[in-house]
């Protein structure tokens, strides 16, 4: 599993950055995940372990969503960001870093006016009620 180097911008600010050495490649869409799409920066590759994904998941679990360090809900709010970013503990996990698929303006294309059809329907006329006699 390769390994990289990072500045993180906690919760996205400018005014926030910490370094993080030998993080992998799923962590870093945790991170992603937590901070924000563009809180992960200066991404180098900076090596490589020898652990499979079952392990690094363990690992995962135990810093991001570990139930001794956050109240009750919050575990099980990370477990569920852990299970919807990475699927089912048998999947094997990103090894490599990929840019994050970030929605620009360009992507969308601005609607066109469509007139629907018009039907028109022909109403009979009413008949006048015929007087009781």
């Amino acid at each position: 599993m390769k390994l990289y180097s990072c500045k993180l911008r906690l919760a996205g600010a400018t005014t926030n950055e910490i370094f993080k050495g030998e993080v992998t490649a799923a962590e870093i869409e945790v991170l992603r995940e937590l901070h924000g799409i563009d809180a992960v920066l200066d991404i180098k590759e900076a090596g490589e372990n020898s652990k499979t994904s079952a392990e690094e998941r363990v690992r995962l679990k135990q810093l991001y969503a570990n139930p001794e360090s956050l109240n009750t809900q919050m575990a099980a709010r990370r477990l569920t960001l852990l299970r919807n970013l990475f699927g089912h503990d048998r999947l094997p996990l990103p090894d490599e870093v990929m840019d994050p698929v970030v929605a620009s303006d360009d992507d969308f294309e601005e609607p066109t006016a469509v007139e629907a059809p018009v039907r028109r329907t022909r109403v009979k006329k009413a008949e006048p009620e015929a007087a009781f006699e």
